[in-house]
């Protein structure tokens, strides 16, 4: 059903595998977009479905996960012919409060992503506040991952400047494309892979050098509501390889080789990368490493990464837990946290994280 002009309205767009898309029908109500998605996820058994608890405070924006497809709905607003010509055509000059940041220094471009107060809320971060930036990691993604490795690899002393709450916010935007599109040049098969791999590899730095020395030592899969005492570091440790898109794209499998005729394709993703099994096992080896670390948040946010992966790589992931398991746990756990910690790594093991 189509809203009347002048109405709000209700977009819904999602990726399916590297494809972007859209429906091509518009919504008159929130509830109707949703209803649209619960249908699809029932019907086709896509099998885990998350909602954000509240829209985006600046966008309106919703997000759902269902399975292994993420969809997000956006408001949009109706408008008469007339004015939408005119909207278009005021839309063809740039922004008088937008700011266009391109061929910034990496200071500047540590400032965008860090340098930013943190509310009380998520939903009011910088990052969703549409018209104050408009840098795009894709004006060059060879300097997007150059930066990435820089701030990667010696991430201590880079963000030193910053409180912990600000590093947990900056990284998140990094590293969630739900935020920014900064991972995505690490997918780029035109980036040279030998720049795509130390980025990668750098990636066990910030575990190494920031997050092990600063997050609680509480699990975070273990709390049942949220709890202030606990570093918000945390957060962006338990959740790093969960947010990450990251993920060899050797092409697209069966099951996500398609569009439904509801849809049509927006872009069809990046190409094919001839490096896509090397990327998948840089990830698993920082992975691996991370368990090594004397941090309980480090080795829970390593395996709730594997734990994601494990349907993908099931022998791999099956070794490297095994491995850790024998290591630190020859015999029974003492300590109710190693308890949990060891189940958590069993429900990994078999793919079981959330």
């Amino acid at each position: 059903m189509e809203p009347e002009p002048d109405q709000p309205a209700y977009e819904v767009s999602l990726h399916r595998g590297r494809r972007s898309l859209k429906v091509r029908e518009r919504f008159s109500s929130l509830e109707a977009a949703r209803a649209y998605i619960r249908e699809q996820w029932a019907s086709r058994s896509l099998g885990l479905w998350w909602e954000a608890e509240e829209p985006a405070g600046s966008t309106g924006e919703v997000m759902i996960l269902a399975g292994e497809e993420s969809y997000w709905i956006r408001p949009v607003r109706q408008r008469p012919e007339y004015e939408a010509a005119q909207l278009r055509s005021a839309l063809d000059a740039p922004s008088a409060g937008a700011r266009r940041l391109t061929r910034i220094s990496f200071d500047r471009w540590v400032s965008y992503a860090f340098d930013h107060p943190v509310p009380r809320a998520t939903a009011e971060a910088w990052s969703g506040q549409l018209g104050t930036y408009t840098w795009s990691p894709y004006d060059d993604p060879s300097a997007t991952v150059a930066y990435l490795t820089r701030l990667f690899e010696d991430a201590a002393r880079v963000l030193q400047q910053f409180s912990d709450a600000q590093i947990a916010q900056g990284l998140m935007f990094l590293i969630n494309n739900s935020l920014s599109d900064h991972m995505f040049p690490l997918m780029d098969p035109g980036v040279p892979w030998p720049a795509r791999r130390r980025c990668i590899c750098a990636m066990y730095a910030v575990f190494e050098q920031v997050l092990a020395p600063r997050c609680s030592p509480r699990l975070l899969h273990a709390l049942t509501e949220a709890d202030p005492s606990v570093n918000p570091l945390n957060g962006v440790c338990y959740m790093w390889w969960d947010v990450c898109p990251l993920r060899g794209n050797p092409g697209p499998s069966p099951s996500e080789d398609f569009v439904l005729d509801t849809e049509q394709v927006v872009d069809e993703g990046p190409t094919v990368d001839p490096f896509a099994e090397e990327l998948e096992n840089e990830i698993l080896e920082v992975q691996r490493r991370t368990l090594g670390l004397e941090s309980i948040a480090c080795m829970e946010g390593a395996l709730h990464g594997l734990g994601h992966r494990a349907y993908r790589h099931p022998d791999q992931v099956g070794a490297i837990i095994d491995e850790f398991l024998s290591r630190r746990y020859p015999g029974w756990p003492e300590g109710a946290l190693d308890e949990m910690l060891r189940g958590y790594a069993l429900a990994a093991r078999q793919g079981h994280v959330q």
